[in-house]
Order: structure tokens, then C-alpha cells, then sequence
């Protein structure tokens, strides 16, 4: 499941009130790591505080990257979720002096986002096992043409049987929980794509910046379809206590 949170979608405001490196207030992206810091009821974290956190780890004692709270471990995956975030540069939501919501990318430039990757790469490459070197399969168009294909026909399937309101309740749940493993593995794919890509590495016959886009893409789609499934199933809920009441009424 994804980690990372907004910190400033709720109104009024709840936790977080500060980040436990910058002490910034509530607003912008958090991360929960592996430890459990870093959510919004355990030492709240910007994403981008992690980041910073990772200089002294990944340009000179070389150890694998820890929770700046309790030094608790941070796998690759947790890396590969950051550097998704990065590398889509989607506007997140801050508060202004006035409580005001206002959005911006998280990274102001160029150079600051090259910079977040080069430090997760480094921090990735010290983790045992956390080498950026891509397998026979993440270099091949194929593999991806196979990703697209099984998450088109999921999202077209659920499209379908939501306008042909068919699903049972029980459906409709295990088809929520396919959409979560399939976004989780998309965007452990994504992730990568974006270490790969910073990294120099080539794919044969394409380039990783057009796949990112497409993953992406389908991402937002399956975001789209599973919204769509918890209202179909909040609506059956409600159709099927109204028939339960109707029945113990009558």
C-alpha cells in the first residue's frame, strides 16, 4: 500500500501539526516509513525531509539510509515510492500564512529533482540487494505491453459490470483488493523506471520517460476505477440495509 500522505486534505485541519525534521506545519506530502514514523499519529515526516535526510548516509559513511527518528531501517521499496513522487512532479497542497490551501510541485526545479534522485539512487545502492541495474525484463517493451494490457482489462472489466450494475458486494470487494496489488506492483514499476532512467540506463526499442508516462497513466486510471467500485459499493450497502429493514418492518 502507498505510504506517502497529504497533510493537508482534511477540513479543519487534523494531524499532523509538525514535521519532526523542519517543523514546518501541517501541509505538503508526508511519508510513513517501515518503522511507522512519519504518519500522522507518529512523528510526522515530509517526503522531502526524508530525502534531505539521506546526504550524510549516502555521500559518506555508506550505510544503508535510516528513519532520522529512530534509525530504524528503509528499504528499497520505500525508495522506489519516493522516486515515483519525485519524478511525477505533481502539485501538492501547502496551507498559506493566511490558512489558505495553495498548490506547487514538490521539487522547484530541475536541478532540485535530479538532485532527490541522485540521493535515493545512492541511498538505494547501499541497501543490500538495492543495486540499479535493470533485469533482462525491465529493458524490454514487451514486459510493459503485458503490464498495460492486464491493467486495461481490469479497468474495462470493472467499467463495465459498474454500468451494468452486476457486481455483488462480495465482487465488488475482491475486485478492489486486485486494483490495490496491481497499483502497488505499477507503481513498484514506476518507481523503479524513475531510478533507471536518472541512472542512465536504456531500454531497447523505447525510453523509460514514454513507459513512465504510460504507467502513470493507467495508475490514475486505476485510481478512477477503484472510486468508482467503493461508490457502486457504498450504494449496494445502502440498497441492502433498506431491504433489511423493509423485511424486519414487514
Amino acid at each position: 500500500m502507498p505510504s506517502i500522505w497529504n497533510g493537508f486534505d482534511t477540513n479543519p485541519h487534523t494531524l499532523p501539526d509538525t514535521c519532526v525534521v523542519c517543523a514546518g506545519a501541517i501541509g505538503g506530502n508526508f511519508i510513513r516509513l517501515p518503522c511507522g514514523h512519519g504518519g500522522p499519529e507518529s512523528y510526522p515526516l515530509h517526503v522531502e525531509c526524508m530525502i534531505r535526510s539521506l546526504v550524510p548516509v549516502a555521500s559518506t559513511t555508506a550505510q544503508a539510509p535510516r528513519c532520522p527518528v529512530c534509525r530504524g531501517g528503509i528499504d528499497t521499496e520505500t525508495l522506489t515510492e519516493v522516486a515515483d513522487y519525485i519524478r511525477q512532479d505533481k502539485a501538492i497542497t501547502f496551507p498559506s500564512e493566511d490558512d489558505i490551501a495553495i498548490s506547487q510541485p514538490p521539487c522547484q526545479t530541475v536541478e532540485q529533482r535530479r538532485g532527490f534522485l541522485s540521493l535515493l539512487t545512492e541511498a538505494h545502492e547501499v541497501i543490500p540487494g538495492g543495486i540499479i541495474e535493470p533485469s533482462d525484463q525491465e529493458t524490454s517493451p514487451s514486459y510493459y505491453d503485458h503490464l498495460s494490457q492486464i491493467a486495461e482489462e481490469l479497468i474495462n472489466s470493472i467499467n463495465n459490470s459498474i454500468e451494468e450494475h452486476t457486481y455483488t458486494l462480495a465482487e465488488i470487494d475482491q475486485k478492489i483488493l486486485e486494483l490495490q496489488d496491481l497499483d502497488g506492483h505499477l507503481l513498484e514499476r514506476s518507481g523503479r523506471i524513475a531510478l533507471l532512467d536518472h541512472a542512465g540506463w536504456a531500454i531497447v526499442g523505447g525510453n523509460f520517460e514514454e513507459i513512465y508516462n504510460r504507467l502513470s497513466g493507467l495508475r490514475t486510471q486505476l485510481q478512477e476505477s477503484r472510486e468508482r467500485l467503493t461508490k457502486e459499493r457504498e450504494q449496494k450497502q445502502r440498497e441492502t440495509e433498506e431491504q433489511s429493514h423493509a423485511h424486519h418492518v414487514a
